[in-house]
């Protein structure tokens, strides 16, 4: 009698892990944006209102220091050197000095905030690949993808070109800014090969900020296109795809071991009742 395969698990199987990459590689949207947008209009608004306040005490101090040199002008090193401003003078130098510091503090934790965020989405991008690979291909245990380099050439090598992906350039110098931040808060020479960073010599807020917006779009379309490549690579198998694999197979073996191939096949499915072979 035919022998007939029972695939029936299998095809379940893949239609699970299909269902997995599809949803980690098309839900890629920064978790941290939210947080990150309300977190940073506090900041700005505390910043606008640090920035305001710091323009009126310059203003103020200003004309305190102006009155005391016009009020003595011939002798003004001594008279300044003996100056004891009043209560309402010494407060406007100290909310002065305060405002300063407020302005300083506030730009300080944007400016860490976009680090955080441009950080926060790599690392998400890296997570997701790692899952991505492990479930495509269970032999790879997740602690071996340690680098990005070493993700890429496992995918390459089973005919994933993440290169040849729309969306990819910016995810490489999302990774090269990444770096970058991590290391230091001057822009280093390879991020300077961006466009982008070309003409700029330290990372701000804003200019973190304004690369993530730009980027952000393209990575998302990037991960999804990533999913799909990965599930046509792996899982759809056509038969004519299966011609090609098998005629390589064939002009690979000697003739024998082409029967041990076939045979080594048959014992697997033995192996595993979820796929032996009915008769």
């Amino acid at each position: 009698m035919k022998r007939i395969l029972n695939f029936g698990h299998l095809k379940r199987k893949h239609f699970r892990d299909k269902t997995k990459i599809r949803r980690i590689s098309s839900n890629i949207s920064n978790s941290f944006d939210n947080a990150f947008s309300t977190a940073s209009a506090t900041l700005k608004k505390s910043l606008n209102e640090a920035e305001s306040r710091n323009n009126i005490l310059t203003e103020q101090t200003n004309k305190i220091l102006t009155e005391i040199e016009n009020s003595t002008p011939e002798s003004f090193e001594v008279e300044f050197l003996d100056f004891e401003p009043s209560e309402k003078e010494q407060k406007a130098f100290e909310e002065l000095g305060e405002s300063e510091w407020l302005v300083e503090s506030n730009k300080d934790s944007l400016h860490s905030l976009s680090e955080m965020r441009a950080i926060f989405l790599f690392k998400t991008i890296e997570n997701a690949i790692k899952e991505i690979i492990v479930i495509a291909f269970p032999q790879i245990q997740k602690k071996a993808l340690f680098r990005w380099d070493v993700m890429v050439n496992h995918l390459k090598s089973n005919g994933v070109k993440l290169d040849k992906l729309d969306g990819y350039e910016a995810v490489n110098q999302l990774r090269i800014v990444n770096n970058n931040i991590k290391h230091s808060s001057n822009i280093n020479a390879e991020t300077q090969k961006i466009p982008y960073w070309k003409h700029e010599t330290s990372f701000t807020y804003k200019n973190i900020d304004k690369f993530y917006n730009n980027i952000n779009n393209l990575i998302i379309q990037f991960m999804k296109d990533l999913g799909e490549t990965i599930i046509t690579a792996v899982y759809e198998v056509t038969d004519e795809k299966l011609d090609e694999m098998s005629q390589l197979i064939f002009d690979r073996l000697e003739t024998k071991r082409v029967g041990v191939l076939i045979k080594k096949l048959e014992e697997r499915l033995k192996e595993n009742p979820k796929y032996m072979l009915y008769k």
